[in-house]
């Protein structure tokens, strides 16, 4: 019984590990995004002038911080919209 809790246990932790890792690199792909756009308040023009709506700038600072709350759909938004915008 207690192998199994184990087993499930390192699965789980496992699972989180991966996620983390996955939001990691899109939160590394967001700041190279915004770097090249200059900082995050031209990255929310650029959005603006693209897509006619953009979140807040300080909300792109706040994705933008490896510590941050911010799910990776919103941070993939964020991405693919600043992508649209530079090209």
């Amino acid at each position: 019984m207690h192998l199994v809790t184990l087993i499930a246990f390192l699965m789980l932790m496992a699972r989180k590990l991966n996620r983390k890792m996955a939001t990691q690199k899109r939160i590394e792909r967001l700041n190279k995004l915004v770097a090249q756009a200059g900082n995050p308040r031209k990255a929310e023009q650029l959005i603006k002038n693209t897509v006619g709506v953009a979140p807040t700038h300080s909300a792109i600072y706040k994705a933008m911080q490896l510590e941050s709350k911010t799910t990776d759909y919103i941070v993939e938004c964020y991405i693919r919209d600043l992508t649209a915008a530079l090209d």
